[in-house]
């Protein structure tokens, strides 16, 4: 039952702030925030009893009620580890959104609403256990993102809301043609209607029809990270978006993708998998370099570091694909940890746009000095993105390189070369914005105390998760993912 609690609590809170954001802009903000909290707590009580999944069961908890019985569609949440660990992170870099980003708007209770909306759909993601329950969610918590860029976000807003919808929309589309067609394949061999994950992963399949339902999953989960070439729809809406939202978009929905992948798409088509990797790998591969080369030429910051994102969750499609243990665990704590390390860079860049008017790293320079606590909390967060060891990113990306050595040593070695495109683009930002000459025009006060707060907490989770990854790789041991490939026949 706790599982139902943990998807019902973002979305009665999202009910109630808009209620409140009648009364009082700040009773919303603060609505919002306290159910956040609530639900991490609730998530990190059951990280702290977690003593691995029940005899017989592959989740440490489930709920499972009839919802369409004639199709054979339950209303089915399962948590285990690899659920968890990304459900805290979205709790997590969901919180420091809220109270990290000062707010000014008249109607933020709206505003806030849909940002709980949204953050139940990505827990409704990670929960899901029925295949049509998870495209469900998959494809609602596109409404309420699309409304918050529409709404309150700036520049080109309604171009790029249009873009990020349709072209997530349509990826969508082709994993529900693949959810279909495996579920009529299991009905024909089976005579048995159902959704249900763990009923599906044994549906007798030819190589070509395999190979022909991942490519659903996996296209559908190419745009949404994105990789190249599904990517352009990407740095447009990260930097239209509010930065609460651009947070969502790249702390929380972008690991949706990423869970697809080790949940679902691998899992469930072991055998085509394996036939795809050297393909999957190559994309990965080109994804890391040449969004981390795009980044360098960015002049803008939102969008420096909305490449970075892109070209760090390529490393995720190469832990996904080596297809072993190891760089299957590293894809599943980069995850974690780029979910806070990219959500503290953007609360940076939010505070600089806001005290400045501009991101232009052309117009700034020599911020450390007139804030220096600001440079250092920006420093910090630039440092996790370059993989420094001590910090959780170097863990998930090493995890991964030694997996992909194992896989295919020529692709670890081209995607170790993205750490040094990484190390370019964060000393230019830092060069750029906070050494360099200053200009007179462009003032700045330092980070607001809890602005500060919440970047120090998130940098304390990341050096907790660098200097001590065992407590991250346990909680997701045993996963749904190494299982599936180490218990499923090829096909």
């Amino acid at each position: 039952m706790i599982t139902l609690w943990i998807l019902l609590l973002p979305a009665a809170g999202a009910l109630i702030a808009w209620a409140a954001g009648r009364v009082s802009p700040r009773a919303a903000r603060a609505i919002a925030s306290a159910i956040l909290a609530l639900d991490g707590a609730l998530l990190l009580a059951l990280w702290a009893q977690q003593k691995g999944a029940a005899p017989g069961s592959m989740w440490l908890a489930e709920w499972s009620v009839d919802w369409i019985p004639q199709l054979g569609i339950r209303f089915s949440l399962g948590l285990d580890g690899l659920s968890l660990l990304l459900s805290v992170m979205a709790c997590a870099a969901g919180l420091a959104a809220l109270i990290g980003c000062p707010s000014s708007r008249e109607d933020e209770g709206a505003h806030s609403a849909l940002f709980l909306a949204t953050i139940t759909g990505v827990l409704g993601v990670f929960l899901a256990t029925d295949l049509i329950l998870f495209f469900g969610f998959y494809e609602v918590m596109l409404l309420p993102a699309y409304a918050l860029i529409v709404r309150w976000g700036s520049g080109d807003r309604q171009r790029a809301a249009m873009r990020f919808f349709v072209f997530t929309q349509t990826g969508g589309l082709l994993m529900l043609i693949s959810i279909v067609g495996l579920h009529v394949t299991h009905l024909n061999a089976t005579g048995l209607r159902t959704f249900e994950y763990a009923a599906l992963m044994d549906t007798p399949l030819s190589n070509s029809l395999a190979m022909l339902f991942l490519l659903g999953f996996v296209l559908a989960f190419a745009v949404k990270l994105p990789l190249v070439p599904f990517h352009t729809w990407q740095p447009q809406a990260y930097a239209s978006a509010p930065t609460e939202t651009t947070i969502l978009l790249s702390a929380l929905m972008a690991k949706t993708a990423g869970y697809g992948l080790l949940r679902f798409a691998i899992p469930m088509f072991p055998g085509a998998a394996d036939r795809l990797a050297p393909w999957a790998l190559a994309f990965g591969v080109i994804t890391i370099l040449y969004a981390s080369w795009l980044a360098y030429g960015q002049s803008d910051l939102k969008r420096v570091i909305a490449y970075s994102s892109a070209g760090h969750l390529g490393y995720v499609v190469l832990g996904a694909f080596a297809m072993n243990d190891l760089a299957c665990s590293g894809a599943i704590v980069q995850m974690f940890c780029h979910g806070l390390s990219v959500a503290g860079l953007f609360l940076i860049a939010d505070h600089i746009e806001r005290r400045t008017g501009t991101r232009d790293l052309d117009a700034l320079g020599g911020l450390w000095k007139a804030a220096p606590r600001l440079g250092a909390i920006g420093l910090l967060f630039l440092l996790a993105t370059l993989g420094l060891p001590g910090l959780g990113n170097f863990i998930g990306e090493f995890l991964i390189l030694a997996g992909v050595f194992q896989a295919n040593p020529v692709i670890g070695a081209i995607a170790a070369a993205g750490a040094v495109f990484s190390a370019a683009y964060s000393l230019r930002i830092m060069q750029r914005v906070f050494f360099g000459p200053r200009d007179s025009a462009v003032n700045i006060s330092d980070l607001p105390v809890r602005t500060l707060v919440v970047c120090a907490a998130l940098i304390a989770t990341l050096l907790w998760a660098g200097l001590h990854p065992r407590a991250l790789l346990d909680a997701v041991h045993p996963r749904a993912a190494a299982q599936a490939l180490a218990s499923g026949d090829p096909r």
